[in-house]
């Protein structure tokens, strides 16, 4: 059938005081997840799934394991 399309973007990302951070805009209540790797070729681990708040449709993750640049991160849609 028909997929169903679903929209994210990062608005902002960077080191913080306390860790890594992503500011993450998307539809309200759709459900997404963060997942990290410290290597190439990449062996991805999720470090959260979190679905957007209503108002405002912006969610703020930040990672305080990320205590160096060493880290690349993915956002994908939460599939069930």
């Amino acid at each position: 059938g028909p997929g169903v399309q679903a929209v994210v973007a990062v608005l902002s990302s960077g080191m913080e005081t306390n860790g890594f951070a992503l500011t993450i805009r998307g539809l309200t209540n759709s459900v997404w997840t963060v997942n990290c790797t410290t290597n190439m070729p990449p062996h991805w681990f999720t470090l959260t799934n979190f679905s957007i708040p209503a108002y405002p449709p912006v969610y703020k993750f930040v990672d305080l394991e990320a205590t160096n640049l060493n880290r690349f991160y993915e956002v994908i849609p939460k599939v069930y």
